[in-house]
């Protein structure tokens, strides 16, 4: 899980990124992704929170092994992380229960 905080507005970029198609996608084991927003985070801050499931812990470390993950990295590197980033914090769970319902967006 990722959470990120973002300047006011600027929560549609991130959304937009994480929210298309990626080369994790194709990696055994990904099941998916799931972009939420809150607004309401603060006046001036939006809370966008990414989660990204994989089947099983082992499938999550060959996707962050991977090459095109590696350079994926390296090349985000030689990049300055955008100003309208206030804060990122990255946290891995394990899933223990869950419940499927029909989910209508």
């Amino acid at each position: 899980m990722r959470t990120m905080i973002v300047e006011l507005g600027h929560s549609d970029s991130i959304i937009e990124r994480w929210g298309s198609p990626g080369p994790q996608d194709q990696m055994p084991g990904f099941v998916d992704v799931s972009v939420l927003l809150n607004r309401k985070y603060s006046a001036d801050e939006e809370e966008v929170v990414i989660i990204t499931r994989w089947d099983s812990e082992e499938a999550w470390k060959g996707w962050e092994k991977s090459d095109v993950h590696i350079q994926m990295h390296r090349q985000g590197r030689t990049q300055q992380r955008p100003s309208f980033i206030k804060d990122i914090k990255v946290k891995l769970y394990h899933q223990k229960a869950a419940r499927n319902g029909s989910i209508s967006l």
